[in-house]
């Protein structure tokens, strides 16, 4: 109600009341304002009243939820069970159009200004994270994996030549993707699927652990020919004992070959110190766009991803190739969660997570110097880090016990796993690397753990630990 119609219930109702009540609609107003002129997350969260009463407002500015609306076209929003239109909050339209995720829907002013809102949000989030120079960021409705795949395609795919004014000259279609390796399926399939071919660049190894090889990867573009690669692609957050690829040195040689650089941050919004170095490698070198995960980094459902950009320019050509219109559920979703954070409740989950990693690392440490097991950890990887198993044999059946007492993440990672994805043999698939010649139990500390998770993960590891050592003991025995 506006004040008109506060005045209008004067004498109906105490104006005493009606101040008070006038008082409180303001602070409603000054909240919504803010949040459009100021298109950024608001300092403190909002209350969950405050939340659905915006959005229960802005579905009001959609044409299927006009007083009076007759739709009589294919598509007009008409939803049949009520539990889904509430789930929606009446926003059936979606977003975008058949031509461009972004753009704005006659139909669907309310559903429009959501999305718009969410993603200068997002993009506020990725910048108070870390990566300052991020300008533009965009949510897309598919996870990680699928929306690599739309960046590739939307790099220039063709060779340049002499006479494009001629529509009859051959073109020749760019064919490799530099690829540092990291051994998780969706990384290499996502090139497959934008219809590039993988030029994989091995790891080098320091120690334990495995490195990024930078003059491998400049080799590469020398070899395929700078002209006929589509990009270099890196990854910031991975499973130890892999670490986070140098994407600043690689940003600085993709600059100096004039090559695109797409960067899968998948799970790295979390940690500070990669969006630091996401930040240097577009100073200082060349990032086309970084994508990560909606439910890794913002606590939300799977099945949307954020991809970031220091060119607005290029995240449209990205957002003109989406084809058709698309659910507006994951854009719903990271929107609601970051009003509900607040730039406060952000900074405290990400200062949380850094806190709880220390003590992670300090509680495993003393658990593997009693088992006679290494813990290796690095200051690169502030995520994830992992501990030998070198004092038990049955290695499969600790990831097993694990899972069945309800622990889940944990991965057990065995040398001699050869395996082939789109056809590329791997040798110790698993491990990041062929040269990998110890088994390992890998472990992430992520956003929203907390220590009460972590001690009942180590009471369940000692538990499951001992009861398989003490099985081989007796196995040993007989």
């Amino acid at each position: 109600m506006n004040d008109e119609g506060l005045k209008l219930a004067t004498g109906i109702i105490s104006d005493v009341y009606l101040r008070n009540a006038r008082d409180a609609l303001k602070r409603v107003e000054t909240a919504v304002h803010s949040l459009v002129s100021q298109r950024r997350i608001p300092d403190d969260g909002w209350s969950d009243e405050l939340i659905e009463h915006v959005l229960h407002h802005l579905s009001l500015m959609d044409s299927n939820n006009y007083v009076g609306n007759v739709g009589v076209g294919e598509r007009e929003g008409r939803v049949y069970s009520t539990i889904v239109k509430r789930r929606h909050y009446g926003m059936s339209h979606g977003i975008g159009r058949s031509g461009d995720l972004t753009a704005n829907q006659p139909k669907a002013a309310g559903s429009s200004l959501v999305y718009s809102l969410c993603n200068l949000l997002v993009a506020d989030a990725l910048r108070l994270a870390g990566a300052k120079r991020t300008a533009a960021a965009v949510v897309v409705p598919m996870a990680t994996g699928m929306a690599l795949s739309l960046v590739l395609q939307t790099l220039p795919a063709v060779v340049e030549q002499p006479g494009e004014d001629d529509p009859k000259r051959p073109l020749t279609k760019k064919r490799w993707v530099i690829w540092s390796r990291i051994d998780q399926k969706t990384c290499l399939k996502c090139i497959y699927t934008a219809g590039y071919e993988a030029k994989v660049v091995p790891l080098v190894r320091e120690g334990d652990f495995f490195v990024t090889d930078v003059k491998g990867i400049e080799a590469a573009i020398e070899e395929c020919g700078a002209g006929n690669v589509g990009c270099v692609l890196t990854t910031t957050s991975c499973f130890a004992p892999r670490l986070p690829d140098k994407i600043l040195e690689v940003a600085r040689v993709c600059k100096a070959k004039g090559v695109p650089h797409v960067v899968n941050n998948a799970y790295g919004v979390q940690s500070v110190k990669i969006m630091r170095q996401l930040d240097a490698a577009m100073e200082h070198g060349r990032v086309d766009a970084y994508i990560q995960s909606g439910d890794k980094n913002f606590m939300v459902p799977v099945g949307g991803s954020v991809i970031g950009t220091p060119t607005p320019a290029f995240l449209q050509k990205v957002s003109s190739l989406y084809a058709g219109r698309a659910s507006s559920s994951s854009v719903f979703d990271i929107f609601i969660t970051l009003l509900s954070l607040g730039r406060s409740g952000f900074k405290a989950l990400l200062d949380e997570r850094t806190s709880c990693t220390e003590y992670f690392h300090s509680e495993m440490a003393k658990f593997a110097a009693s088992k006679s097991e290494r813990l290796l950890t690095s200051p690169a990887n502030d995520i994830s880090f992992c501990m030998t198993i070198d004092t038990i044999s049955g290695t499969p059946a600790l990831g097993s016990a694990l899972f069945n007492h309800c622990v889940s993440g944990p991965r057990v990672v065995q040398v001699g796993a050869n395996k082939a994805i789109c056809g590329i043999p791997f040798k110790n698939y698993g491990s990041h690397s062929d040269e990998t010649d110890y088994s390992y139990l890998t472990l992430a500390c992520a956003i929203g753990i907390q220590r009460e998770d972590i001690d009942t993960f180590m009471k369940r590891l000692e538990k499951e630990w001992t009861k398989i050592a003490k099985k081989e003991k007796k196995k040993g025995k007989e």
